[in-house]
């Protein structure tokens, strides 16, 4: 206990210090807690056992940031990135409705529901503008081969809903490459927000291999890891001018 407390009294002198040496935005400070509370995260899920309530706001917590960081962002283009930010705001309040489901016994569907949910509205937030077919192609091709490896062999339903959610976050990989570039350029936003989506197709592969099919070692690292920055992309869409 005293070991996890003195490394959440280091991150929160560290975040002090960041904010006195280097001037700030309110935006970057929501990213540095968002940082810090994904590694209080991976600190207590290794160093205590948690009551219910503290697992789903640990869990939790690094997305509420993301939230707030996205109710921050204002844009010159005002009608069209609030439409944005409203859908990716919604996308991140039902995948913290997913996180809690999740935390809890037998709710894996109901989870898996709510995260469906939010990636409709991460899908419709990143549009289709520009189309860019063939990573569909590439992306719904790997989502095809894998998928049958990483179904349950009992739960029927299992069996029935992860297809469709794989489709659903398939869908939302993608879009979210055809965000890599604009006119032949890219920078670092679109490189974040390409690579979310991929990296959030890992971390639900590497869940559902973990749970269905060989358990193994440092598998929920390897799950929160890839969450976390998968949504610190999408959220970071908001930034998209174009």
């Amino acid at each position: 206990m005293d070991s996890y407390n003195s490394i959440i009294k280091q991150c929160i002198a560290i975040l002090g210090l960041a904010t006195l040496v280097c001037p700030v935005s309110i935006k970057m400070i929501a990213i540095l807690i968002f940082t810090i509370t994904a590694i209080i995260y991976f600190v207590l899920s290794h160093t205590c056992t948690l009551p219910l309530f503290g697992k789903m706001f640990v869990k939790c917590a690094p997305i509420f940031c993301l939230m707030w960081f996205v109710l921050l962002h204002k844009s010159s283009d005002k009608i069209r990135q609030n439409r944005s930010s409203k859908k990716i705001f919604l996308g991140l309040l039902f995948s913290s409705v997913g996180d809690v489901l999740l935390t809890l016994d037998h709710m894996f569907v109901q989870g898996m529901v709510a995260f469906g949910i939010a990636h409709l509205f991460y899908i419709s937030a990143l549009g289709f503008d520009d189309l860019k077919v063939r990573y569909g192609i590439v992306v719904y091709t790997l989502c095809a081969l894998i998928t049958p490896s990483l179904l349950p062999s009992s739960d029927h339903l299992l069996r029935c809903c992860i297809p469709f959610y794989s489709f659903l976050l398939s869908t939302m990989g993608w879009r979210s490459l055809t965000k890599l570039y604009y006119k032949g350029t890219t920078n670092w936003n679109r490189l974040l927000v390409g690579i979310g989506g991929v990296l959030w197709m890992v971390s639900d592969a590497t869940l559902a291999y973990n749970k269905f099919n060989h358990p193994f070692l440092h598998a929920n690292d390897i799950v929160m890891t890839t969450y976390y920055v998968g949504q610190l992309g999408i959220a970071s869409s908001v930034m998209l001018e174009n």
